[in-house]
């Protein structure tokens, strides 16, 4: 069934527009002209999204939105304020009403079905909402206003209104991009900026600076100091979504090992261990690989090499909680990151998962007598089992594991140990020195 989305807006010209245009999309579309019309239809239609503008007959836009906001029957509907007010007590109004986007008016209808979309699209199905960006600027409309778009976007958000509470959320948990003013208190944002280049953990993050300063030596300074991008204010919202957008493509280019399973890589991997040592986490390092892969891609082909690496990235990911953190070195060599208290927990439910699944992808024959017959590095015929997973643990519990180059070896080792044992199954290796 598709997503029913009600227009409130007295231009009737527009509420035709936006109409057709979402109805094109595939949206169900149903509009009203005022404030009464529109309350009476969202109890009697229950869309999915209400569109509105802010000044409206009868009952004027914010009002609306804060009766929708505050009804447990309708508090779940987002709300976009769609209007030509572009004054910040407007603009505050709104958020304050509980409105979940503000675009102002004029703006390109597709645009609007773009919103729509990206609103409508279930969480998970939402490429955007594995970023995390922290929003730093003193002035509390703006950060707000970037709240509450980014977080219509899909991406994960927090804010920070000084320079000494941006610190201490960077320091507490890794940000995919940093959005920074100027002239915020306690520390000023080219000495954040400054900071951040300085640090293995943040030398990489995308930094766009936003500022009142439009002076060319400003711009300069900011750019040197590191900045990605130099934005000065007013600034066009839709425009500096775009921006991100672009930037959180390239850099995630740049930092996934895979596009096939679009995780993070080595970069980010050494990144995530040493925020984790720094905030003396005690954690779990753990080193994933396929075994018998290379035999089942030369038998079954490339393409049915890459399910098998997609699939597993998935077994992985439903073992996991949201505070993990899972790695694609290359090839068929996984890095899992969590709290050394549940690996075994963790490990236990991928290898039954992995080893329930795997044999789906053989045809019945190699699956009934499990294995293959290919040629091994030599040229000689070899049968090769099933494919299982090798699976080696460390963490840091040693005082010796102060590094990651150190932590990396020693669950290299043990997985070294697990594929050395003849197995029909998966299986794991923790290291237990002390």
């Amino acid at each position: 069934m598709s997503k029913k989305i009600l227009i409130i807006d007295d231009e009737i010209n527009l509420l035709e527009l936006l109409r057709v245009n979402l109805e094109t999309a595939g949206f169900n579309v149903i509009t009203a002209a005022d404030g009464e019309d529109g309350l009476k239809m969202i109890f009697d239609e229950n869309p999915d999204l209400v569109i509105l503008d802010i000044y409206l007959p009868g009952i004027d836009g914010c009002d609306l939105c804060h009766k929708i906001k505050n009804d447990p029957r309708t508090k779940h509907i987002p709300v976009i304020f769609l209007t030509a007010a572009t004054q910040k007590e407007d603009i505050r109004k709104a958020i304050d009403a509980g409105g979940d986007l503000f675009l102002p008016k004029p703006f390109d209808p597709l645009k609007l079905v773009e919103i729509a979309e990206k609103i409508l699209i279930p969480e998970n199905l939402n490429p955007n909402n594995k970023y995390r960006i922290l929003v730093i600027d003193d002035e509390i409309s703006t950060a707000e206003l970037l709240e509450v778009n980014l977080k219509s976007a899909g991406y994960k958000v927090e804010a920070a209104f000084d320079g000494e509470k941006a610190l201490e959320l960077i320091e507490r948990g890794k940000f995919d991009l940093i959005i920074l003013d100027i002239m915020i208190p306690k520390i000023d944002g080219y000495e954040i900026c400054r900071r951040l280049r300085k640090k293995d953990t943040t030398m990489l993050t995308p930094i766009i600076v936003l500022s009142a300063k439009n002076k060319p030596v400003d711009k300069i300074a900011g750019l040197k100091l590191g900045a990605d991008e130099y934005v000065t204010k007013p600034f066009d919202v839709e425009e500096l979504i775009t921006r991100i957008d672009s930037i959180l493509k390239r850099t995630g280019h740049i930092l996934s090992a895979n596009p096939l399973t679009e995780l993070p890589g080595n970069i980010s991997i050494m990144q995530d261990v040493n925020r984790r040592l720094k905030n003396k986490e005690t954690f779990a390092f753990v080193y994933l690989d396929i075994d018998n892969f290379k035999a089942y891609n030369d038998k079954y082909g490339f393409e049915k090499g890459d399910d098998v690496i997609k699939s597993t990235a998935g077994i992985i990911k439903q073992c996991v909680s949201g505070d993990d953190f899972i790695g694609h070195i290359g090839g068929d060599d996984f890095i899992l990151i969590c709290a050394a208290g549940k690996v075994e927990i963790i490990c236990r439910d991928i290898v039954d998962l992995f080893d329930k699944k795997i044999p789906q992808f053989y045809d019945i024959k190699d699956r009934e007598r499990g294995f293959i017959v290919e040629k091994d590095r030599r040229g000689q015929s070899q049968q090769f089992p099933l494919m299982t997973l090798s699976i080696g643990i460390t963490t840091n519990e040693s005082e010796d594991m102060d590094h990651y180059g150190k932590i990396v070896e020693a669950a290299t080792e043990m997985k070294k140990y697990a594929k050395l044992k003849e197995k029909k199954k998966s299986f794991f290796v923790k290291d237990k020195r002390k």
